[in-house]
């Protein structure tokens, strides 16, 4: 995802759109966890957690599919 986002931004603001994902990325790797621990014991279908990451990873892997086309 990185190449992608670097190689669609303007060159002139590459640097913010890169710092601006890797906030994102971060903050991800903060949220996701509590999310996961809280949806696994908040809920009786402790797969509840692995169905929504498999969920976002497919939306994002679609998305990358989408932006591959569109670039190449």
């Amino acid at each position: 995802m990185q190449a992608l986002i670097s190689r669609r931004s303007d060159p002139s603001i590459q640097g913010e759109v890169l710092g601006v994902n890797q906030s994102a990325s971060a903050m991800a790797r903060i949220l996701g966890p509590m999310v996961g621990v809280t949806l696994f014991f908040a809920t009786d279908w402790h797969a509840l957690p692995y169905l929504l990451g498999a969920c976002l990873l497919a939306v994002v892997w679609l998305i990358s599919l989408r932006l591959q086309q569109e670039t190449g």
